[in-house]
């Protein structure tokens, strides 16, 4: 049996773990801003990718020092946590973490407590976020939603397209980036929805991505899910319609006929048998299991409001349909899917567009509205409502190069989602002014101290990239909500000239800076793996 050896750090890694955070906030920071500069990062297959994208940089940095590179991947990690929550927001997260930890350790070795401090950042962390939430403001304008879109993409025209697409389709609206077969960036729009959850299992083309696309596919929805030892009696009836087959002279089973070749089943849970059974025939009948995430009083009303777009029934005893006497003719139907880790996206004709039952689902849920018990209950049908007439819009992307195309791509990706942010929570003053101005009451415990000398780190990294110097005289000098429009160089009010962050953005970016700056200003040791054949050459290199 091998023994794994290790080696632990004490107090001393605190220095070389704070040389792998600096490296990486540098790498990612110097992308920061209207003036950000690009980033070349060297693939071990292909070309080398130029982007200024946050989340996609961070994710290739890796150190050969265990103790920079526990570091970097703890903060690497919180930031992509923004990223995957808020659509952007990882350089800002970053930026944010490497001056927190900074700070902190700091005033550790100055003989502050970790663990009061952990908790002095926690509560200055909310104190931060509520004054965020105070300065924001709704999006209630196609301008407005024009604006966010041109300060994440940095191209006017580009934001103009974004920004108005998504006031156009709404928070709950469906986008999706595909490439185009002529140079340039087009908007088309379809009718269909978007349900949020998550692709758990079938057939999944894209790995990195775990995404699977279909076109015209079926539709199973269950509201009831047979259990395992109903396969037979429930399951059976309705997969003996997917294929017409024979039998060969050796007995082997030979398809003759598909007539569902694509099926996506929308269920809570599925029987793990009927599972087995279709993964076993994969090759044949292209499937996927998705499972939508919303909550339970909402789930019967969400279900028929798909199928109000896609016809079909509704597997659910209550109602009588019933999946032993389910017909293939009672599936629903759709003109493409996209099916991932966080959302099904569905597209369907006009023809279903036009049925009677969607029209009067529409107008049912438009009723809805008026009829809310609470103002929760209210938003939420005004959601569904959104989903069902916003449709799902299509941004066909292609440039002059592959490697321009991908930039492009990831530059409108970000602009959609802080875009979505935005509309969900609201905007704040952009540029870095939003945490610096929250931040102006902090100042009693040693952790308000802390935070508030981080909260300038996005202002400064900003103005670095720019070229200012004397950067905190600059910062000093500013009043509140007025920054730096480094583009013209010039202090001006943040949000009348249309520089604004979405508030969801700043404030995950906040909170999951602090969260990993509180891991790693409490911990003492760190303990590292040793590579036997490493050691045996140091030991035999210092015997030489």
């Amino acid at each position: 049996m091998r023994i794994e050896k290790k080696k632990i750090h004490g107090k001393e890694s605190r220095k070389i773990m704070m040389e792998g955070i600096d490296q990486l906030a540098d790498v990612v920071g110097s992308t920061m801003g209207a003036k950000g500069r690009n980033v070349v990062l060297d693939k071990q297959y292909g070309a080398p990718l130029v982007i200024n994208d946050g989340v996609t940089i961070a994710r290739e940095i890796f150190f050969d020092d265990d103790l920079k590179n526990i570091a970097a991947q703890l903060v690497k990690d919180a930031a992509v946590k923004t990223n995957e929550l808020a659509g952007d927001g990882t350089t800002g997260s970053i930026v944010l973490s490497r001056a927190i930890i900074k700070a902190g350790w700091e005033q550790v070795e100055k003989g502050a407590n970790p663990v009061t401090l952990r908790k002095e950042l926690e509560q200055a962390a909310s104190i931060v976020e509520e004054a965020l939430k105070q300065s924001a403001d709704k999006v209630t304008t196609e301008e407005q939603a024009i604006q966010i879109a041109t300060v994440s993409v940095q191209d006017e025209e580009l934001g103009k397209k974004i920004g108005k697409l998504m006031f156009d389709v709404g928070v709950n609206g469906a986008v999706t980036i595909k490439n185009s077969i002529k140079r340039g960036v087009f908007v088309e729009k379809d009718g269909g929805m978007r349900l949020e959850g998550q692709l758990v299992g079938g057939v999944v083309e894209n790995q990195d991505r775990w995404e699977t696309k279909f076109s015209n596919p079926s539709i199973l929805i269950l509201k009831d899910s047979p259990e395992d030892h109903e396969l037979e009696s429930k399951w059976f009836p309705l997969m003996a319609q997917f294929t017409d087959w024979h039998k060969d002279k050796e007995g082997n089973l030979i398809v003759d006929k598909v007539f569902v070749p694509t099926l996506i089943v929308v269920a809570e849970k599925l029987s793990r048998r009927f599972i087995m059974a279709m993964n076993q025939n994969k090759a044949i009948i292209k499937w996927v299991w998705f499972r939508p995430t919303t909550a339970e009083k909402n789930m019967k009303e969400i279900y028929h409001d798909v199928r109000s777009m896609i016809g079909g029934d509704i597997i659910h005893e209550e109602e009588s349909v019933f999946l032993s006497k389910f017909k293939i003719s009672q599936l629903g139907k759709a003109e493409t899917a996209t099916v991932n880790r966080h959302e099904l996206i569905l597209t369907v004709s006009e023809e279903q567009l036009k049925s009677n039952e969607y029209l009067d689902r529409v107008n049912q849920v438009k009723g809805q509205i008026t009829n809310a018990e609470d103002t929760v209950e209210e938003s939420q049908i005004k959601d569904r409502y959104a989903n069902l007439t916003g449709g799902v819009a299509t941004i066909r992307v292609e440039a002059a190069t592959d490697m321009d195309t991908i930039e492009l791509r990831l530059r409108i990706e970000d602009a959609i989602n802080a875009t979505r942010s935005a509309m969900e929570e609201g905007y704040v003053a952009g540029g870095g002014v939003a945490l610096y101005n929250a931040s102006e009451s902090l100042g009693k415990t040693t952790g308000e101290k802390v935070l508030k000398q981080a909260c300038k780190a996005a202002l400064t990294q900003i103005l670095y990239n720019a070229g200012y110097e004397k950067i905190d005289q600059v910062i000093n000098g500013l009043a509140n909500g007025i920054g730096i429009d480094v583009m013209t160089e010039k202090p001006a009010d943040m949000k009348k000239i249309g520089i604004v962050d979405p508030l969801k953005v700043i404030r995950l970016a906040l909170i999951h800076a602090v969260s990993v700056a509180g891991l790693l200003l409490t911990s003492e040791y760190v303990v590292t793996s040793v590579d036997d054949k490493i050691e045996t050459m140091r030991e035999f290199f210092k015997g030489k």
